[in-house]
């Protein structure tokens, strides 16, 4: 998809719904190379930070879709698309139907494994785990 096509034919829900005061946004695992690279939007500073937080003006909770999907963590696996997510502005992490306890906990630990080693800045995770709808 085109960003053009993209400005003109998907983003102006989300621009109604941010002006209404939505509490949450969903992000998608699509890609739209001029703006995402070869990424899912849901890991892409561009999307999120730059596209939906900076440019639309969204300032509630961003939560991702299912991380399990392939179209998420296929190439990189759960705990790295979190990590991912979190850096990029997602506030809450979906973990769906095919995860269970072992995944959740190899999630919380890549999640902190990150901060230690300061690839995910601890401001940044603490603003995501302070984030709630209104």
């Amino acid at each position: 998809m085109a960003l053009d096509l993209l400005r003109s034919r998907e983003l102006p829900p989300f621009v109604a719904s941010s002006e209404a005061g939505v509490q949450s946004v969903m992000t998608a695992h699509q890609r739209v190379p001029e703006l995402t690279g070869a990424e899912p939007a849901t890991v892409s500073h561009a999307a999120l930070t730059g596209l939906l937080c900076d440019e639309l003006g969204f300032t509630s909770v961003i939560v991702t879709d299912a991380l399990e999907m392939k179209g998420a963590s296929g190439a990189v696996g759960v705990p790295e698309v979190a990590v991912r997510s979190l850096a990029a502005s997602v506030d809450l992490l979906c973990l769906g139907a095919q995860v269970d306890a072992a995944q959740a906990e190899a999630t919380a630990a890549g999640i902190a494994e990150a901060v230690s080693s300061g690839r995910l800045p601890l401001a940044r995770a603490e603003e995501a785990a302070a984030r709630r709808p209104t």
